[in-house]
């Protein structure tokens, strides 16, 4: 009888839940805000930032350029995420707190991009 390792295990449990997060909910939230294909981009941008950064970051958690590159990759999603939400705002003053979310991810995107170069 064969017994999978629990790392290999984890591994293909983590790339499940990420497909499903992918695949399921975003059709749902695309479909519940009645956004345009615009905004349906830069929501897709943000998730594969995430999904790549995540995907770096769980390779080796030790490694200062890993870190790093997850500090960056956090920055560029909520830069697009930020994005998104400009997109699908009805308001004024629901776009002015999307441009706060916005402006973090342009405030810590070129630091953190600068440290990577460093790195």
């Amino acid at each position: 009888m064969f017994i999978m390792p629990y790392r290999t295990i984890n591994h293909r449990v983590r790339i499940i839940i990420i497909l499903f997060v992918f695949i399921l909910i975003t059709p749902l939230l695309y479909r519940s805000y009645q956004i345009n294909p615009h905004a349906l981009s830069w929501l897709i941008a943000a998730l594969v930032n995430l999904f790549l950064t995540f995907f770096v970051y769980i390779h080796n958690r030790t490694n200062p350029l890993n870190k790093t590159y997850g500090l960056l990759g956090l920055s560029l999603a909520t830069w697009n995420f930020g994005v998104f939400g400009l997109f699908i705002v009805p308001d004024a003053i629901t776009a002015l707190n999307w441009a706060k979310i916005f402006g973090i991810g342009m405030f810590f995107g070129p630091p953190t991009f600068i440290h990577l170069l460093l790195c």
